[in-house]
């Protein structure tokens, strides 16, 4: 399918792929030097400002909280991925699939929200620790265990979003207003 687009240097309308476009139901425009794209987006990037705040400060409540040992599994930054990538199957099918386009709605919540509440950093700085302290088979566990879940969970995220349409125009109707 293919949108009409105003390319933002020359003024001139052009057609692009619609099925290219990252987010569909953004105003497209083509790239401008990175001051004036800043300046027309800026309410975007204080949005997922707010949100990755918001994901990160759970996180670190969490793990202040549910603290363990660096050398046992680690369970909190696991839960906190796992929790995240279904979170984001949900929420982003909910969205994309369900929902009148919003400019907010998205990066406030997968962008800057679970953004800030999954961590990819720690993570590998946790496998890391584990491998050179000499706890492979806990390393390796959790390495695989993350690799397969995570995605595990989003795609059972998303399952979840088709199989509760009852449940998701409540929680539309709810975003929506």
């Amino acid at each position: 399918m293919r949108k009409r687009v105003l390319n933002s240097r020359s003024g001139e309308a052009v057609d692009v792929d619609a099925d290219l476009l990252v987010d569909p139901d953004a105003e497209v425009v083509l790239p401008k030097d990175d001051v004036h794209r800043l300046r027309e987006e800026i309410d975007i990037v204080l949005v997922i400002l707010v949100g990755g705040f918001l994901g990160t400060l759970c996180r670190y409540e969490l793990s202040v909280h549910w603290s363990q040992s660096s050398t046992a599994f680690p369970l909190t930054t696991f839960t906190i991925n796992v929790t995240g990538s279904l979170l984001i199957g949900i929420i982003l099918t909910t969205i994309m699939e369900k929902m009148r386009p919003t400019r907010y709605l998205r990066p406030l919540t997968c962008v800057g929200f679970l953004g800030g509440w999954t961590t990819m950093s720690t993570f590998a700085v946790e496998s890391d620790h584990l491998i050179s302290s000499n706890h492979l088979g806990i390393a390796m566990a959790y390495i695989f265990a993350t690799m397969f879940v995570t995605p595990t969970a989003a795609a059972l995220g998303i399952s979840l979003a088709h199989l509760l349409p009852g449940m998701q125009k409540e929680v539309v109707k709810a975003l929506e207003q």
